[in-house]
């Protein structure tokens, strides 16, 4: 029988895997819009115009926009790259090392949670849920590291 820690650890595994996938498709999505994307990727949906030929048909203020919404998603897929590979294996070596398995549980759902939030948030521009998310989430993976020592000794 597997322990509930784990079936929480790979059900949160899996929930950010597919969060952060959907932030680089998010990623990607903006750099076509604001011109940024590689010659090759332009050249084969749009055969016609480079990135730059692709820019120079947009309204100088949509440009604008999506180069500043390219930036966030960026930036976005810069924090989460950061702190989700780490969150992750500290959670696991939690369960590894013989954390407490409710602590390990609560806390990797608080530390999802968290990234979830972050993203939304971040994308939208709302400061202080994401300042609050990233510091609660960032809180999460020292208590799973703390868990973590604490089962191992």
């Amino acid at each position: 029988m597997t322990s509930s820690d784990i079936r929480v650890a790979a059900v949160c595994t899996l929930v950010l895997y597919v969060k952060l996938v959907a932030a680089l498709l998010a990623q990607g999505g903006s750099k076509f819009k604001s011109g940024a994307r590689a010659p090759e990727d332009v050249a084969y949906v749009n055969r016609k115009q480079t990135p730059e030929e692709q820019a120079l048909f947009i309204p100088p203020e949509a440009l604008e926009a999506a180069k500043e919404v390219e930036n966030r998603w960026n930036r976005i897929v810069g924090n989460d790259l950061e702190n989700i590979p780490i969150g992750i294996v500290v959670a696991w070596v939690s369960i590894a090392a013989g954390g407490n398995s409710t602590a390990t549980s609560a806390l990797f759902i608080l530390f999802t949670v968290c990234r979830i939030v972050h993203t939304l948030a971040f994308a939208n521009g709302v400061f202080l849920p994401r300042t609050l998310a990233w510091t609660v989430g960032v809180l999460s993976t020292l208590g799973l590291a703390i868990n973590a020592v604490v089962g191992a000794f």
